[in-house]
């Protein structure tokens, strides 16, 4: 049974009561570092759901209430047997504080007896010392009977009773004392070893057979019997209590004793790790960086002067540039004017929508004030009362776009920019905030005296294991509800100026864009990392409740990367250590310190290990970290990119052939969550200009019935497109 790494790791932080950090990493053993908060566990896939809650449960009371800095003082007693005595009396608190923890202590702990976890099947429990068996009554106990006499049974007694750090140190001292005055007692004649408890004299128990500490050749002694042992002690990874005698003693009555060991202790463990998958890789918990969102913004201000300059260096050195810009303008005007119908439509379907919302939510209530009109009606009603009705005030909604700035989108990106506008011009009649965005890794800054590109400066600090934010990265902020009408209308020219050349093929590009403002790669993950500050940024400055957040892309993210620190040896031999990148991948988590929670990139059927997988971790964690938040996709499709897209969110077989009916019919494919958008819209690319209208070439000499069929059809289709997208897409907004 596949075991939910973020499951187990809510479970901790919900037992310690805190926001804890937990990491699941490629370790024999699991550790807390009470410094950091960070709870390390092993990968424990081939343990049972009830083991690993177990083993959860026992490393969250170590968390809770072992202390590190008392811990660390402990020098009269071995730390071995301190741990014993502290499982216990952290267990005990556990299951106090948490009586569901019963159950689960007792299930888990009665699963790894019968899995003999601590090697004790077939074997003498007599044999093993106070500390092995105090050890098995507090874990196993329920389920086996372990002899104690009477004196044993009073330190017991004293390791049960233990409530605070120090009364369980005490316990530990008594034990080890105990065991120590056992080995005392142990002697070796003629290679036959003696066990003489404390209080027994010369009522002995003798075990014959056991091999000196010579016959492994860690030095002299007597030589193994030859009598076959025990097969469980055959195992490399568990220890015999008569072989841990002989070690103890060596075979010599004079030298100095060694330590007691606890041999069930070192059993368990071992067992513990052989639930460690082996196979496993180590994963990376990867974080997003604090980002300066000044040295990553480029202002509208900016952008545009950028953009004027380079119109008026244009037209000041050729006489048709003027000339070429007005076509491009009143190629503007005419759009604008004929997407008035669309943009009213929005309107009207969002007022209903957010009307009815209103209506939903109203209130009537008495005002204590009688109705003169309903007094003679007091006879056989009571509701003489005049009413009012309240309706709630509908959310504030604001708006943020992410434009996709890369080279593959030079042929579709005036047709984005048009259904861009279309949504602009609805926010700004419903009174809407926004910003545009488009992410590129093009920009640079020009030194304004020496005519030189500045160098760039990171957005952040550089640390190990954060998400790599290249500074080559920025965000042109190219259109923003901010700006007053007449401004805003300067902006949306110029946009639509640099959309018409990037889209330009009949000019050879003549007046091409600012080589600032020319397209780069995909830096879409990224992008997406940085509204980790963008959001809570457009919240705070704009009031707004209910925030949306539209992608428009027609492609997958570049592969993203974590700084990680590596070492490598100079030419002398000395270490040296160095910052580099890491493939952010299948084998990475997104760790969200705010929430406390994880996302995997986990490769499936879906293929969304690759990049897709990437940006939907990213979505997701957006979303956990904002849920007032809807993230909406918009992809861009041609005509050969429609089957890939949908083989990647849409498991083959019935799932792909409804998708693929859903293209043939509708001409798009809506899809819900699974690429972490809340809805990820997927368009052919040249459908988002489609002309409602019903369009007939001014150089048709004839119209023919069939020319007319022709067009009236794709008029329809065009209406019908539109609607199906903006009727989705104000619900959303709604």
């Amino acid at each position: 049974m596949s075991i939910n790494h973020e499951v187990k790791g809510n479970l901790a932080r919900l037992l310690a009561t805190e926001d804890l950090v937990v990491e699941h990493r490629k370790v024999s053993t699991a550790c807390f570092n009470v410094h950091t908060r960070v709870l390390t566990l092993p990968i424990w896939d081939k343990a049972s759901g009830g083991v690993y809650d177990l083993l959860v449960g026992h490393e969250v009371g170590h968390a809770l209430y072992t202390p590190t800095e008392e811990w660390g003082e402990v020098e009269s007693v071995p730390k071995s047997f301190v741990n014993i005595t502290e499982d216990a009396r952290i267990e005990k608190l556990m299951k106090r504080r948490y009586a569901g923890l019963n159950r689960t202590f007792y299930s888990g702990y009665n699963e790894l007896y019968d899995d003999d976890f601590f090697s004790i099947a077939d074997t003498d429990l007599n044999k093993y010392n106070l500390a092995d068996r105090i050890n098995l009554q507090c874990k196993i106990g329920n389920f086996t009977d372990i002899p104690f006499d009477d004196e044993e049974r009073e330190i017991l007694n004293i390791v049960n009773d233990a409530e605070t750090f120090e009364e369980s140190v005490y316990a530990a001292k008594l034990i080890y004392k105990h065991c120590k005055d056992e080995m005392k007692n142990l002697t070796s004649v003629n290679g036959h070893t003696e066990v003489l408890k404390s209080g027994q004299g010369d009522d002995t128990k003798q075990v014959e057979g056991i091999p000196s500490e010579g016959t492994d050749g860690t030095g002299g002694g007597h030589p193994n019997t030859g009598q076959e042992t025990d097969k469980k002690s055959s195992d490399s990874d568990k220890v015999n209590p008569d072989e841990k005698s002989n070690k103890q003693t060596g075979g010599h009555t004079d030298d100095k004793l060694k330590e007691p060991e606890i041999l069930t202790s070192q059993n368990l463990e071992n067992a513990i790790k052989n639930l460690n998958d082996a196979e496993s890789e180590e994963i990376s918990y990867v974080e997003i960086p604090k980002i300066d969102l000044k040295k990553l913004i480029v202002s509208p201000e900016k952008v545009h002067s950028v953009i004027n300059e380079h119109n008026n260096y244009a037209i000041s050195n050729d006489s048709y540039a003027a000339e070429y810009y007005a076509k491009i303008d009143s190629a503007y005007v005419k759009f604008k004017k004929n997407i008035q119908k669309e943009v009213n439509y929005l309107v009207k379907e969002f007022e209903c929508k957010k009307a009815a919302d209103s209506y939903a939510r109203a209130s009537t209530s008495r005002t204590g004030v009688l109705d003169t009109r309903r007094i003679h009606t007091y006879k056989y009603s009571d509701d003489l009362f005049k009413k009012v009705t309240t309706f709630a005030d509908g959310k504030s909604h604001g708006l943020i776009f992410i434009l996709d700035w890369s080279g593959s989108m030079d042929k579709v990106m005036l047709n984005t920019v048009k259904q861009l506008f279309n949504i602009i011009w609805f926010c700004k009649r419903v009174g809407i905030p926004f910003d545009v965005y488009a992410f590129t890794e093009e920009y640079y800054e020009i030194d304004p005296v020496g005519s030189y590109r500045l160098p760039k400066t990171n957005s952040y600090k550089k640390a190990e294991n954060l998400l790599n934010i290249g500074p080559d990265l920025n965000l042109l902020n190219l259109i923003s509800s901010k700006c007053n009408l007449q401004t805003l209308e300067t902006h949306m020219k110029n946009v639509y100026r640099m959309a018409h050349e990037f889209n330009n093929t009949s000019y050879s590009n003549r007046y091409f864009t600012p080589s600032q403002l020319s397209l780069s790669g995909t830096p879409l993950n990224e992008c997406l990392a940085c509204l980790h500050e963008l959001i809570p940024e457009f919240n705070k400055k704009n009031r707004v409740q209910k925030l949306h957040c539209i992608v428009l892309t027609d492609g997958e993210a570049n592969s993203s990367t974590y700084h990680k620190e590596f070492e490598r040896t100079s030419p002398d031999g000395t270490p040296i250590r160095y910052f580099g990148v890491n493939y952010f991948g299948i084998n990475s988590v997104l760790r969200i310190r705010k929430t406390g929670r994880t996302y995997s990139v986990n490769k499936n059927s879906l293929g969304l290990g690759s990049s897709a997988g990437v940006t939907k971790c990213i979505i997701d964690s957006l979303r956990g970290s904002y849920p007032e938040t809807s993230f909406i996709g918009i992809r861009l499709l041609s005509a050969g990119d429609c089957a890939h897209f949908y083989r990647n969110y849409f498991e083959y077989g019935e799932a792909q052939d409804a998708a693929r009916e859903e293209w043939k019919h509708e001409k798009s494919i809506t899809i819900v969550d699974r690429a972490g958008y809340h809805k990820y819209f997927g368009i052919p690319a040249n459908s988002l200009s489609n002309s409602s209208t019903m369009v007939i070439s001014p150089y048709a000499t004839e119209i023919s019935k069939t020319t007319l069929t022709s067009a009236f059809k794709n008029s329809l289709n065009a209406k019908k497109m539109n609607k199906k997208f903006l009727n989705e897409l104000v619900e959303l907004i709604a």
